[in-house]
């Protein structure tokens, strides 16, 4: 932090990756994977005092059923 209380982050690419496979008509799952190279990001900055970090590395996986 300086006088001006100007503080920049760094920037960053972030890869992300999602499959998805419909079993059948009434059934299917989707796997999203966020943050494959698990980098340090900065979602946001407040006056240089602190900072929030985004998760790292993570796995969803979802599981869809349809009824009628």
């Amino acid at each position: 932090m300086d006088d001006a209380n100007v503080y920049l982050l760094p920037s960053y690419w972030r890869y992300d990756a999602m499959a998805s496979y419909r079993f059948n008509r009434d059934f299917g799952l989707q796997l999203n994977l966020n943050n494959l190279t698990d980098e340090t990001i900065y979602e946001a900055s407040h006056v240089g005092l602190f900072s929030y970090v985004a998760h790292g590395r993570s796995a969803m996986l979802t599981a869809t059923f349809r009824y009628d």
